[in-house]
């Protein structure tokens, strides 16, 4: 099974890197369902070596998932996006 990593980069500047087995399943629709759900909640919750961390939304200026996930909510998202820095 391939790891995930997020980067979660805060409003302070700083940076939180989390690696992680993929979590939903292979079904894309599971996939997509979950994405979707993350979106509305207002804080990111991660079991993280035996300990709870909890992420304010508000905190998060933008996250980065790699690789991106096999089904993602349809309409919500722009595919094929070069960042040109």
């Amino acid at each position: 099974m391939e790891e995930r990593r997020m980067t979660v980069y805060l409003n302070d500047g700083s940076q939180l890197v989390f690696e992680f087995p993929q979590q939903a399943g292979e079904d894309p629709t599971t996939v997509a369902a979950n994405v979707r759900k993350a979106l509305e909640w207002n804080r990111l919750a991660l079991e993280v070596e035996g300990s709870l961390v909890i992420v304010p939304i508000a905190s998060i200026k933008y996250l980065r998932l790699s690789p991106v996930p096999m089904a993602l909510p349809e309409g919500e998202v722009i595919r094929n996006v070069r960042l040109v820095e």
